[in-house]
């Protein structure tokens, strides 16, 4: 599969019902790998999702894909209130939730706090790795996947 394609599905799907929302998507070097589709579109769904939700109505989203010799790396940016430093270690635990009270967020959250926690699953279940970064008023979710990783049903 080609995460590039994945994630302008993704992107679209996303904002259907928030057209003034649009990630920008930056893609750079192979993005081709064996992986289980529909386990990365849900991924996907919910890095894009969770960025529309909680970023700042006035800033850009971006997602980038980057592939290397043996990994391709995805990039989900955005700004808005940052995540409170002790809730960095438990952002992908399952029932967490971030509480943001800040109004230029684009909606209020019904989540129920899985979200983050598949992403980390589906990126397990992928031997690949996840880490968020929180510079002052912005959030990154870099998610790291081996190009050779399948996931067997």
């Amino acid at each position: 599969m080609d995460l590039a394609t994945a994630c302008r599905e993704a992107i679209e799907e996303a904002c259907a019902g928030q057209p003034n929302s649009v990630p920008v998507l930056k893609v750079e070097g192979d993005t081709k790998g064996h992986w289980d589709s529909a386990r990365i579109g849900q991924l996907l769904q919910n890095l894009i999702g969770n960025a529309l939700q909680h970023g700042a109505v006035s800033h850009e989203i971006t997602v980038a894909v980057s592939g290397g010799q043996n990994a391709v790396e995805l990039r989900v940016h955005n700004e808005g209130k940052p995540i409170a430093e002790d809730a960095i270690g438990t952002i992908f635990d399952p029932l967490v939730r971030s509480i943001r009270e800040e109004s230029d967020t684009q909606s209020t959250s019904t989540s129920l706090g899985l979200g983050l926690f598949i992403v980390k699953e589906v990126v397990n279940a992928h031997s690949g790795s996840i880490t968020v970064s929180r510079p002052s008023r912005s959030i990154r979710a870099w998610d790291r996947l081996l190009m050779s990783s399948l996931v067997q049903a």
